[in-house]
């Protein structure tokens, strides 16, 4: 086999492996969901923080004010958005900084979140006496 028929092969072999990426990719996007792939961490660690963490609390915040259903709702969507802030550090691969600094955020969060739950349910944990509130 000459040189040249040789390269054209390996091209050939090389083009026939990305589209067989690309195919995979498409079909986990597919298969996995929206929600799957952000507990996952799957849309990298800048994405994952601005616009599913940063973005998605201000909206929140602006949309708190007119329900308290809402709130119920952005607690449930800050499970897959944090636990997927958490792994897109873990699996971030640029400066150490930004994964510590995603982790720490991703802390406060839970940190929050609880707070949150504990505020909305500490009228029922005082009235059932599990929580005992003196001034």
């Amino acid at each position: 086999m000459s040189e040249k028929s040789e390269n054209e092969t390996i091209n050939a072999i090389e083009r026939d492996l990305r589209n067989a990426m690309r195919e995979n990719e498409t079909i986990n996007t597919i298969e996995g969901g929206f929600f799957r792939k952000l507990s996952n961490g799957d849309f990298g660690l800048a994405k994952t923080y601005w616009l599913y963490n940063v973005l998605a609390i201000i909206v929140g915040n602006i949309l708190m004010e007119l329900s308290a259903y809402v709130l119920m709702a952005i607690i449930a969507y800050s499970i897959p958005s944090l636990t997927g802030l958490w792994k897109a550090a873990n699996k971030y691969r640029g400066s150490r900084i930004w994964s510590v600094l995603a982790k720490i955020i991703t802390i406060i969060g839970i940190i929050t979140i609880i707070a949150i739950i504990l505020l909305i349910f500490s009228p029922l944990f005082i009235l059932f006496g599990l929580f005992e509130f003196t001034p």
